[in-house]
């Protein structure tokens, strides 16, 4: 998939830099993907790495990430987790 293909290029040049809101955003988009794509478990560990990155000052981002962990969790039936975000 192109957009797969174009968010882990963007990723991969992201790690490299030192701008932490690009590389949460980075995460987060792979992370929708793979929602799409009904691949949850793969989705959850993107959101992960995205919410482990410090947010300075991208509270959307940072909701966002929650909310889309929240929604892979549910439909897994870890619903423990699901609350939690």
């Amino acid at each position: 998939d192109s957009a797969m293909n174009y968010h882990s290029l963007a990723l991969h040049r992201r790690r490299k830099g030192s701008a932490n809101d690009q590389l949460s955003s980075s995460y987060y988009n792979i992370a929708s993907i793979y929602i799409k794509m009904k691949l949850f478990k793969k989705a959850i560990l993107y959101l992960d790495s995205a919410l482990a990155v410090p947010q300075e000052g991208n509270d959307e981002l940072f909701y966002l990430s929650h909310r889309l962990h929240a929604t892979a969790d549910s439909v897994l039936g870890n619903f423990k987790a699901a609350s939690y975000h």
